[in-house]
């Protein structure tokens, strides 16, 4: 099915170089207390008992990161972290897509799946005062060896072919107007729901960063690779952005161009 040309965006082209010097860790996802904490008071493991797959496991915690609370655009926490987020959530608050990819990022880590908080920017992320970023979690699937996005506030996970999609992979197939299936727990969503999905996102599918340290809870030794936090993946061709909505700097990322630096296996 072709979608219609205002949601399309454009063909974006990246390179295959590998940089060795770009390196991720990620949660020891047994060992790790803070992560034990969050399964054992949510529940977690109950929740996937009967899940055969990572993929079922994926659709059972997007789905419980889902209900958690209703989305706000402008309400933050008083700390970035999952336990956080979730008992002020259980008090009333309500919070952003920021917030639903960091406690579906570290449920997934709690349950044994690595993954990571992927940060999404438009094209004129420089020049825009508000609404320049949406945020994601991706995570990496034994089950197809690849990494996928899901995204938490909207619950559900993009498909094509029969594969989950990472963030370039979504983008090329919004853009080339590919079968698309966006799923969630409870299989295909609304058409509704698609129609939403698929008329907002495509635009901040231009930029996407990640964090180097994807370590949970409280750590004292963040990993850094130059002194920066985080690795932007650049379309060839694309300047490097230095500015989020006018005013804020962006002074923490390395910039590639490299699909292989962006999507190492953990």
């Amino acid at each position: 099915m072709l979608w219609p040309k205002k949601i399309l965006g454009e063909h974006l082209t990246f390179t295959n170089d590998l940089n060795d010097q770009i390196k991720f860790v990620y949660s020891d996802t047994t060992g790790n207390l803070f992560l034990r904490q969050l399964r054992e008071e949510y529940n977690l493991l109950e929740l996937i008992k009967d899940c055969p797959t990572d993929l079922k496991k994926l659709f059972e915690i997007v789905n419980w990161t889902s209900k958690q609370w209703k989305h706000s655009g402008q309400n933050t926490p008083s700390a970035n972290d999952a336990l956080t987020i979730l008992k002020e959530a259980s008090e009333g608050k309500r919070f952003r897509c920021v917030e639903y990819g960091i406690v579906l990022c570290s449920a997934l880590n709690s349950i044994g799946l690595k993954a990571r908080v992927l940060a999404l920017k438009t094209k004129t992320v420089e020049t825009e005062k508000y609404g320049a970023g949406h945020v994601l979690t991706e995570v990496f699937l034994q089950d197809f060896g690849k990494w996928t996005i899901a995204d938490g506030q909207f619950n559900l996970v993009p498909f094509s072919n029969g594969k989950p999609l990472n963030a370039i992979e979504f983008q090329d197939v919004i853009v080339t107007g590919k079968e698309i299936k966006l799923c969630n727990l409870n299989g295909l969503v609304s058409q509704k729901l698609k129609n939403k999905y698929l008329n907002f996102v495509p635009r901040y599918l231009y930029y996407f960063d990640v964090p180097f340290d994807n370590r949970q809870g409280t750590v004292s030794n963040k990993i850094k690779i130059k002194d920066k936090t985080r690795l932007m993946l650049v379309p060839y061709g694309s300047k490097n952005p230095e500015i989020f909505q006018i005013n804020e700097k962006i002074d923490y990322c390395i910039y590639t161009n490299s699909i292989r630096d962006f999507y190492k296996i953990p």
